[in-house]
């Protein structure tokens, strides 16, 4: 529940306009004493609270919780660009990616409760058979959005700070009678 503070006209003070304090020949506005506190920062801890910290995607989703990964500290490489043939490549990824809209969205109806889930299941195993294509050094960033078909227009743009040299993405789309989705693919290299 959200603490709300009601105040009655005696809990404020307010200075009385006759003995107000001159402040260099200007008059000094009228202060409460008591100031109600940000209702924001109660509901961003009720949510935290509820969701056991969890993103409110998964959350609401009911996902199961991620186990944290042990952390592997490397030596740097002092590599500047990628291997030749090991750099992020568009059309392998598109082909992986077109494979797994179809796999999962090929007899699907829109709703938006079981699309909400699919987008999350999509992205995970879209990055994961995105890393298994073996693109050493890339950070993979997946984007996936589902919509409904009825005859509506839609814009998507993304905007990313990187190296036009090394850095990349993908874009892939896919449509049935009743959705549509589209995949937004990054492949950042690290330095």
């Amino acid at each position: 529940m959200i603490p709300v503070h009601r105040f009655t006209m005696s809990e404020l003070q307010i200075p009385d306009e006759n003995s107000s304090e001159q402040s260099k020949g200007r008059r000094m506005s009228k202060t409460f004493t008591t100031r109600r506190k940000s209702l924001f920062k109660a509901l961003n801890f009720q949510t935290q609270v509820n969701h056991g910290g969890r993103r409110l995607t998964r959350a609401v989703l009911d996902l199961p919780e991620e186990k944290e990964k042990p952390k592997v500290r490397m030596e740097n490489t002092y590599k500047m660009k990628p291997d030749e043939d090991k750099q992020f490549s568009s059309n392998r990824v598109q082909t992986t990616v077109s494979d797994v809209l179809e796999e999962y969205l090929e007899d699907v109806k829109y709703d938006p409760i079981t699309c909400s889930r699919l987008v999350c299941d999509i992205s995970q195993d879209i990055k994961s058979r995105v890393k298994d294509l073996n693109f050493i050094r890339y950070k993979i960033v997946v984007n996936v959005i589902i919509g409904q078909c009825s005859e509506q227009g839609l814009e998507v743009a993304s905007r990313c700070v990187w190296d036009s040299k090394t850095d990349t993405y993908t874009t892939v789309t896919y449509k049935n009678r009743s959705l549509f989705a589209i995949a937004l693919i990054h492949g950042l290299f690290l330095e």
